[in-house]
């Protein structure tokens, strides 16, 4: 995986225009949205797969908030990002990952 990512660290051109940007991050998004709600029902329901979901929901906003600072065009839209980063997603994530262990290790 080193090696690959090395690679990759110098090869990839520094600008790329994607077709489906905006279909990958609301599908990103929308998938976010159902991992985050799945999490909702599962602690509703007393489900033991609250701890997967929560460590989805968990990663998937660490990601998020990761894509979001690193792909900001322009000063305002990185004071933005980073805003929500650090106010709603990672705190967000912290606490989903946080359930997720805690139900995994209570049984």
């Amino acid at each position: 995986m080193a090696p690959w990512t090395l690679y990759l660290a110098v090869t990839l051109p520094r600008h790329y225009s994607a077709h489906h940007y905006w279909l990958g991050w609301a599908g990103f998004d929308m998938a976010l949205i159902a991992v985050l709600v799945a999490t909702g029902l599962s602690i509703r329901r007393g489900s033991s797969a609250v701890t997967r979901y929560a460590a989805v929901a968990a990663t998937m906003l660490v990601i998020d908030a990761w894509f979001d600072v690193l792909n900001a065009a322009t000063g305002s839209d990185a004071l933005a990002a980073g805003s929500m980063a650090v106010v709603v997603e990672l705190p967000l994530a912290y606490i989903c990952w946080q359930l997720s262990v805690r139900r995994a290790r209570s049984g």
